[in-house]
């Protein structure tokens, strides 16, 4: 659940502005975070901390990127999958529509975490096989 677009416009955030919102990570704590990142509205676009605002996304590594339905970073996640996608790079993107932003240090509490952790494994052993690295 990447944190693509400084600018946070897209509509996840409007949707977990609410401080009643029963989710760990709310728009309001992002906001929080880019405050203290990049204070300046200026640099909300910029590519460095805005990769989906980059001209030019090809060529870059394969990527894994999970995105989560109660989450700000939502929309811009799928954006950036997609991105990526249209840019012709290799996309490993898994969606969970009912799960929640810190799914994967929450293995106690959600079972599906088990399973994100062992895809991302099995991504990792798959990128270092092509590679021909082992450890």
């Amino acid at each position: 659940y990447p944190a693509t677009d400084l600018t946070a416009a897209l509509p996840s955030y409007a949707e977990h502005a609410l401080p009643n919102t029963r989710v760990f990570l709310k728009a309001a704590t992002m906001h929080w975070f880019r405050g203290h990142y990049a204070p300046d509205p200026a640099n909300w676009t910029d590519w460095r901390g805005s990769p989906l605002h980059a001209e030019h996304l090809a060529g870059l590594p394969p990527t894994l990127l999970l995105t989560v339905g109660h989450d700000p970073l939502r929309d811009e996640g799928l954006a950036y999958a997609e991105a990526l996608t249209q840019a012709g790079n290799w996309v490993s993107h898994l969606h969970l529509p009912n799960q929640i932003h810190g799914l994967l240090t929450q293995s106690r509490l959600m079972p599906a975490s088990e399973m994100v952790w062992a895809l991302a494994a099995a991504f990792i052993r798959q990128q270092l096989q092509t590679a021909h690295l082992s450890f």
